[in-house]
């Protein structure tokens, strides 16, 4: 970002942190250490953080240069198209190499050998990154009208509103509406509803941008305010609202970007105590890496279920295996930049 934002590159550092160990306990923690554990409730409890990826997604579109349409068009492309790479190397890579774990298959209601329709559902796991694609083409459509944070915040409220109706009116049978739409883990992350909280975080960024001290004030209010609702929407219809985390509803869309706007506040109330700079250079760092680091780290997961198994872990196991994941992951992409900048050296 051109106009960065400490509390951003910390918020979402930390989000990059929590990531790592939220996929490590998903993939190799036992369920009865997910489900009836105090690390399996942490972490479960950690991982509503990605909300927060999505709200600095839509602040750093605000906060950095401006760009135009077709730049952010070709950006949205190349997010969709390595989200199918990253299935590609997850799942169909360890597959044909035998690393795949028998566990793993039977978990989708499957046994060895795979059909070619089930390897191409396994490609076509929608995740974040074809999220984040698909709304940076529309935010890239959108930006040409748009030029105030209400007309942003009033997309996300629409999208949100919006998610329940469309869900009720259109078939998710086609991959295509399920991307857009879908209720069942083909896709985890349908733009309905968690499109919108880009598009609130394009509101905040705006806001930040112009009116910072305000923007920060109002921070503790509007997630309380949030929070608030969507509890109170979760309590009268828990089915419709939170029916589970990925395929939420109004409800749970208030509820998490509450969490977040807090969070932020919180994160930019501790800027007065001047963290180490060593310390926040390792969250700036995570943060400008973010996509990088997500798709490192979900590779060599997956790659190490071939090592460890599909959730076969204790509290312990668990613990043990979240360190050497952080120093692969940040080991490959360090490695990943040495080669960019011998590249660079010699094209020069």
């Amino acid at each position: 970002m051109n106009e960065r934002i400490q509390a951003v590159d910390i918020g979402r550092g930390l989000a990059v942190m929590v990531m790592v160990c939220v996929h490590v306990m998903w993939m190799y923690a036992s369920v009865d250490t997910q489900g009836n554990t105090w690390l399996g409730q942490l972490l479960h409890t950690l991982g509503k953080g990605t909300a927060a990826f999505l709200l600095f997604m839509g602040m750093s579109l605000q906060l950095a240069k401006a760009k135009t349409s077709s730049a952010h068009l070709l950006r949205a492309l190349q997010l969709i198209a390595l989200g199918y790479v990253m299935n590609a190397l997850k799942f169909l890579l360890p597959l044909h190499l035998g690393w795949l774990p028998a566990e793993f298959i039977a978990a989708y209601g499957w046994q060895a050998p795979l059909s070619s329709g089930q390897q191409l559902y396994l490609l076509s796991t929608g995740d974040i990154l074809q999220l984040a694609g698909l709304t940076l083409a529309l935010y890239a459509v959108l930006q040409r009208v748009i030029k105030n944070a209400f007309g942003w915040l009033t997309v996300g409220l629409l999208m949100m509103l919006a998610t329940p109706w469309l869900r009720e009116l259109i078939s998710a049978e086609h991959y295509a509406v399920k991307l857009i739409a879908g209720q069942d883990y083909q896709v985890y992350f349908p733009m309905l509803p968690w499109a919108s909280f880009i598009f609130f975080g394009a509101a905040l960024g705006h806001w930040w941008k112009t009116q910072p001290s305000q923007c920060v004030k109002a921070l503790p209010w509007l997630g309380a305010i949030s929070m608030a609702i969507g509890f109170a929407l979760y309590q009268h219809n828990s089915e419709l609202h939170m029916g589970n985390f990925f395929h939420h509803g109004p409800g749970g869309t208030l509820y998490l970007l509450g969490i977040t706007l807090l969070a932020l506040w919180l994160i930019q109330c501790t800027l007065r105590w001047q963290y180490p700079p060593k310390l926040m250079a390792a969250w700036r760092y995570c943060s400008e890496r973010v996509t990088s680091l997500y798709v490192i780290q979900w590779v060599l997961i997956c790659w190490g279920m071939g090592l460890v198994g599909f959730q076969t872990q204790s509290v312990a196991g668990t613990l043990v295996l979240i360190i050497p994941a952080w120093a692969v992951t940040l080991g490959v992409q360090m490695l990943y930049e040495q080669k960019e900048r011998l590249w660079h050296w010699r094209a020069a």
